[in-house]
């Protein structure tokens, strides 16, 4: 038996306070028939309540919100031809999490939600932040 790379990674974009409340009404908002509710137990308490859960969630945001980058096993990757950039982490894992991060980030992507509302801002982001090539830069 030996190690596994295990890796997450979630939409990039802003987390304005207005962003951050969003995201906390959609965690507040998750119900036991949320179709996204057994792969939040998995990811997180299998015999966790639908308060703690959403706790979970909340403090995913949380971290999203307020440091993501402030944590070194996060890294911002924006590939070329990528429709938004992520934040991802990963490393080997021998049945634990291979970062700090990694669980935040892996709550984040089981939550249908809030990874559509944070793809949407991401989207838009790479939009608005795209430079066309010209003559001059080639």
């Amino acid at each position: 038996m030996g190690s596994d790379f295990i890796y997450s990674y979630v939409p990039k974009c802003e987390i304005t306070p207005e962003r951050k409340a969003r995201l906390l009404t959609l965690a507040d908002n998750l119900t036991e028939d949320s179709p996204e509710i057994d792969s939040l137990r998995n990811e997180c308490d299998p015999a966790g309540s639908l308060e703690e859960l959403r706790e979970e969630v909340r403090g995913a945001i949380g971290l999203l919100a307020d440091e993501p980058l402030g944590l070194r096993s996060v890294v911002d990757l924006d590939l070329p031809g990528a429709d938004y950039a992520i934040l991802f982490t990963g490393g080997l894992s021998w049945g634990d999490d291979p970062t700090d991060s990694y669980r935040p980030l892996s709550t984040i992507a089981a939550t249908v939600a809030i990874w559509a509302q944070l793809e949407e801002w991401a989207k838009a982001e790479k939009l608005l932040n795209r430079v066309e090539p010209t003559a001059a830069t080639g």
